[in-house]
């Protein structure tokens, strides 16, 4: 399990690792209308009593790279995307999504390799956006849709802000994006 997914399943977390038995039954929660800022510009709204949607906190890279996933569904299954953000063009790549369901034994295998690819190009000093859709074709997330930092993504019906993440890693990069 991902930090991201950790952080935004909050307590029924505990609740599910607390009870085996139960296989995977998430905890009820209180569905809110309002978008909760955790940190690393993570963020998370509760939108059921079992659902939520929301990204995880920022990983930087170097070169004015941001890693940040988006996670919609609840603890025992959902979709998972990421998102790349270059702060030199204020340019965003979202790559996905992962399916996965807990009860059926799917993870997010794919994912996390897609982010030790994208992390070793960096380190290179190779990654760009085109890089980061190949990286994402090659581990069957090809869903490609691009952004602007500056943009909002909407995830079950809420809102969220990309551009926490830019103004805070890399406040010194001012794309026109």
């Amino acid at each position: 399990m991902t930090k991201a997914l950790a952080y935004l399943a909050g307590g029924a977390m505990a609740v599910l690792l607390a009870s085996p038995s139960l296989a995977c039954s998430p905890a009820p929660l209180t569905p809110s209308t309002t978008v909760e800022r955790g940190e690393a510009c993570s963020a998370r709204s509760v939108v059921s009593e079992i659902d939520f949607a929301g990204l995880g906190e920022v990983s930087q890279l170097p070169g004015g790279f941001l890693l940040q996933e988006t996670y919609e569904g609840n603890v025992c299954y959902g979709e998972a995307s990421l998102i790349v953000m270059d702060c030199n063009t204020g340019k965003a790549a979202l790559l996905g999504p992962q399916s996965f369901d807990l009860m059926q034994g799917g993870g997010q295998g794919q994912m996390e390799a897609l982010v030790k690819d994208l992390s070793q190009a960096a380190a290179k000093g190779d990654l760009t956006l085109e890089v980061a859709a190949k990286a994402g074709a090659k581990r069957k997330l090809a869903q490609f849709a691009s952004a602007k930092t500056k943009d909002r993504l909407t995830m079950m019906g809420r809102s969220f802000r990309l551009d926490c993440g830019c103004k805070t890693y890399y406040p010194e990069l001012k794309p026109g994006g």
